[in-house]
């Protein structure tokens, strides 16, 4: 059974405007990336629907999640304890009604499982955010919104 989307958002961080989000990017975005999680290889990861944990080899995390309807993320050197992990509550490949009345699967369970064991990079565009692995598929991660709950969705480009 679909689930209806009533808002589909695409974005980077929670910025108001394109020009905020691509000076933060220009500053510290994009190059904090490249420092400090791009080309490390994707250990083990942890996803519920909106939230997404990447270990990498080094010991990093990357926190990748849906914030006021926007692609959000930030990396640090301990694992988060705030979140609550669990198994998404749907199988492992979602259908997402567009507003458009196109239906969407997202196979989230082998798109996640496909960056294990790689090294992986995420990329800055305009104010889209974008993740890969070298020979692989690209990804844009969105946020798609349904009755009050949030899904980060990885969409084959």
């Amino acid at each position: 059974m679909p689930i209806d989307v009533e808002f589909c958002a695409v974005g980077l961080h929670a910025y108001g405007s394109f020009e905020e989000s691509v000076s933060t990017v220009s500053s510290e975005g994009q190059e904090g990336l490249d420092h400090s999680i791009n080309g490390r290889v994707w250990m083990d990861h942890q996803y519920n629907g909106r939230e997404l944990l990447i270990e990498t080899e080094d010991g990093s995390f990357l926190l990748v999640h849906c914030q006021g309807g926007t692609v959000a993320w930030r990396v640090g050197r301990a694992k988060p304890n705030h979140l609550e992990w669990r198994v998404p509550p749907f199988e492992e490949t979602v259908l997402f009604r567009l507003p458009s009345g196109e239906v969407v699967p997202w196979a989230w369970h082998k798109v996640l499982s496909g960056f294990r064991g790689k090294p992986f990079a995420l990329a800055v565009s305009d104010s889209l955010l974008f993740m890969f692995w070298r020979g692989g598929p690209e990804y844009l991660l969105c946020c798609y919104r349904s009755e009050g709950e949030h899904y980060l969705v990885l969409s084959e480009c």
